[in-house]
């Protein structure tokens, strides 16, 4: 048995492989097929402008599923990423010449994306004699980095990972508590922003500076583009290690040739605000499992465009450090890692393979709130086991139970989405609407189990037994979910809108009014004037604003947020304690 990492490299696939003969041929612009772990992840309508350098179209029978055209011999042929895919293994199959093969294929995996590539391996004339592995990125740089700790004798506690590849970004958090055990415990989703986009950037640029110099437009000109991208490529990768790159092309476009120098300033200006969504995406990230850029000692960085000179500057002082973690070579980590976990498996034998795949949730789970709402507590590709907290009240004067509807999928509204079940809470004291506070745990498990439990605010203990359900959801289930989800965005868009608005509402009435009521009965004195001023002035411009429906949903969250924030510091100031000195 064979481990190889041949289909994927560490910034996802890089398919410059073939069809067979035509997909080989470099000598056509349109012949070239790249990028197909960006394209298959991604719904057609937001593949166009990233992927501009692939001549894609939509598939007529499902739009939004793209497909590559490939013109060879004067004929135009139609293939799906999934077949690229399957076409890949047949070729690297018989590169290798071995009877029974071992792929390793180390790329970020959604649950819809592991469903394609296992699509496109079925789908191979070979694939009964090839044994397949899916392994997730942050995990095989993980490897290789606890390698290097064995190493090195040297472990952290709190780790990051940038993965910044050819098309995706992914920010890992790994803690190192049970040493020498380093475990993942937080991996962003990708997002579509990588490498080609910062060549994009450079190739738009001196295509217009060929424009300018020459009066020559070479935009619909697939071979001058393709030429242009691979001397962008190598000077984008000459001012890693150095400040200035030339371009030199011969015969460009209609026998004129071009010439012109790029300084890594220039390029830094081009991809400023791309370089600023990178830092934001870890931002994000520290921010999800709660953490402070303080707590972290040691940043890896895995990927060929994480030695941007820029970028690691920006790491650095975000994280004031003097250095990052290159004694990695970041083009090379997931592929060490991948190596590791593959020779690992060839001990263990197929039947532990599984072990390396971590499961992720298919669709998000929610639970139903007033109008049947769907309120999203765990995202779709969470990884599994998970769970996340919801604070909710009764919706009326003296309620005494409330009834939690549990559902899965991807729209906005309950009754488009996937029922999974239900979990009342008993015995909750009388009182005004709003007044009582419950937190409800979801918990997400491997096999479609769903734990749903609930807790007093006020006493902490747990309001009834742990309820378990179960919904295991087909591959067809979910793929229906993503289409609809797509095919009514427009509609679920206004429900969410509609949400958000109902949110913002019920947090200045019930929360924000009860509780000022309250402390104007007890407390309200430790406030100054410009604080209560402060507090009621906010409440009255929400309720105009809201009422005037002036607002989108990401308005109507962003101001739910600020209202938190400031009520937080109300309530803390409110509850202290103050010892007067007699």
């Amino acid at each position: 048995m064979t481990a190889t990492v041949g289909i994927a490299s560490s910034g996802g696939y890089r398919r410059r492989s073939s069809l067979e003969s035509s997909l080989r041929q470099r000598g056509n612009g349109r012949m070239e097929v790249a990028s197909m772990d960006s394209l298959s992840r991604r719904p057609f309508r937001n593949n166009f402008q990233p992927l501009s350098h692939i001549h894609i179209l939509p598939s007529e029978n499902d739009p939004s599923t793209p497909l590559v055209h490939i013109h060879h011999n004067g004929l135009t042929k139609h293939f799906s990423p999934h077949h690229v895919s399957s076409a890949m293994l047949s070729l690297h199959k018989r590169l290798m010449q071995h009877p029974k093969p071992y792929f390793l294929i180390p790329a970020y995996f959604s649950f819809l994306h592991r469903i394609s590539t296992r699509r496109a391996l079925s789908s191979s004339s070979s694939s009964a004699d090839v044994h397949v592995t899916l392994v997730d990125e942050p995990f095989a740089a993980s490897v290789a980095y606890r390698l290097h700790l064995k190493a090195s004798r040297n472990p952290y506690t709190n780790v990051l990972v940038f993965d910044l590849g050819a098309s995706s970004l992914q920010v890992s958090i790994l803690t190192n508590e049970e040493n020498p055990r380093l475990r993942v415990i937080f991996t962003s989703g990708p997002t579509d922003l990588g490498g080609e986009d910062f060549t994009n950037r450079l190739l738009n640029s001196l295509a217009e500076e060929f424009r300018i110099k020459h009066g020559k437009d070479i935009s619909g000109n697939p071979s001058a583009l393709k030429r242009l991208r691979r001397a962008c490529e190598r000077a984008k990768r000459f001012l890693s290690s150095q400040t200035r790159a030339g371009i030199e092309i011969d015969s460009l476009y209609e026998g004129v040739d071009f010439r012109s120098e790029i300084s890594r300033s220039r390029f830094e200006g081009l991809n400023k605000d791309l370089f600023d969504k990178c830092i934001e995406k870890v931002k994000q990230s520290i921010e999800r499992v709660e953490m402070d850029e303080t707590e972290f000692e040691d940043v890896v960085l895995v990927g060929g465009s994480s030695f941007t000179p820029k970028l690691q500057e920006l790491l650095k002082d975000f994280f004031d450090l003097e250095e990052l973690h290159v004694s990695i070579p970041p083009n090379s980590a997931v592929l060490y890692g991948s190596i590791k976990i593959g020779a690992s498996l060839k001990r263990l034998g197929r039947e532990e393979a599984s072990m390396f795949e971590e499961e992720l949730l298919p669709l998000g789970i929610g639970i139903e709130m007033n109008g049947g709402v769907m309120n999203e507590m765990i995202p779709m590709n969470s990884r599994l086991p998970t769970e996340s907290f919801q604070i909710v009240s009764p919706a009326c004067n003296n309620q005494t139970s409330l009834l939690i509807k549990v559902y899965q999928g991807e729209r906005a509204r309950t009754e488009d989405n996937y029922f999974v079940g239900t979990y009342e809470v008993k015995n909750i004291p009388a009182g005004a609407r709003g007044w009582y506070e419950i937190n409800v745990c979801v918990q997400a498990k491997a096999k479609g189990v769903i734990e749903v439990s609930a807790y007093d605010m006020i006493a902490g203990a747990e309001m009834g037994v742990t309820k378990r359900m179960r919904r295991e959801l087909s591959h067809e289930e979910v793929e229906r979910m993503m289409e609809d989800a797509e095919r009514y965005k427009e509609e679920d868009e206004v429900v969410k809108k509609a949400k958000a608005k109902s949110f913002l509402e019920g947090y200045v009435y019930v929360v924000m009014r009860n509780s000022m009521r309250k402390a104007k009965a007890r407390n309200w004195w430790k406030l100054s004037a410009s604080e209560k001023n402060k507090a009621e002035k906010e409440i009255n411009e929400t309720i105009e604003w809201v009422d005037g429906d002036l607002g989108n949903a990401e308005q109507y969250e962003a101001k739910l947020n600020e209202l938190q924030v400031l009520w937080k510091s109300i309530n803390d100031k409110l509850n202290s304690f103050d010892c007067k000195v007699l």
